[in-house]
């Protein structure tokens, strides 16, 4: 069965459970909740009454071909309520949500066996870390290209060729750049 067929048949099983106030533990996709939430992690939601929503709060909500786990953190009361939701690894938010389209809330989280917290100082100072590095990297170009144009050490310099081939490598100091080349 193709990928999209089994989300789209996961979508409409999901919210009968939830529906009729069952938990469901499901593996979670993706990279948009980094550092909370990785690639493969088993989340643990729980049915959630849309008034109840504070900010913070990780839900589950319904999109038009998938749903998707994503940080509360903000509302709009402009005409109709909606929440507004951002995966911990994004810049911007997301489009608005309307509360009926609020599947659940995530109440727990599994790693490898443990129980991680979704809420808490420490995954506050992981997302303000991580956000922070993103704006940071948005600032400056690739470091590489600054070994590309500095050269790099012992008279030789990295030209573009080099950078896409094999023997661009990661160096053993950090994010320090270097080409070997054959002599």
């Amino acid at each position: 069965m193709p990928e999209s067929a089994g989300r789209l048949r996961f979508q409409p099983v999901l919210r009968s459970l939830l529906a009729e106030g069952l938990t469901v533990r499901f593996e979670a996709g993706g990279r948009s909740m980094l550092p909370t939430i990785h690639d493969g992690d088993t989340l643990v939601v729980a049915p959630v009454d849309p008034a109840s929503i504070e900010r913070g709060d990780v839900i589950v909500v319904e999109g038009p071909t998938c749903v998707r786990a994503h940080r509360v953190v903000g509302e709009e009361n402009g005409g109709d309520p909606t929440l507004l939701l951002r995966g911990d690894a994004q810049r911007l938010m997301d489009a608005p949500v309307c509360p009926d389209r609020v599947l659940g809330r995530v109440v727990g989280l599994e790693r490898r066996g443990a129980r991680r917290p979704l809420r808490g100082p420490i995954v506050q100072a992981r997302v303000f870390l991580r956000r922070s590095l993103m704006a940071v990297r948005g600032c400056f170009p690739d470091p590489r290209l600054w070994v590309a144009e500095a050269g790099c050490g012992k008279g030789h310099s990295v030209d573009h060729e080099d950078m896409s081939s094999n023997r661009f490598r990661k160096g053993r100091t950090g994010r320090r750049w270097y080409s070997r080349r054959s002599q």
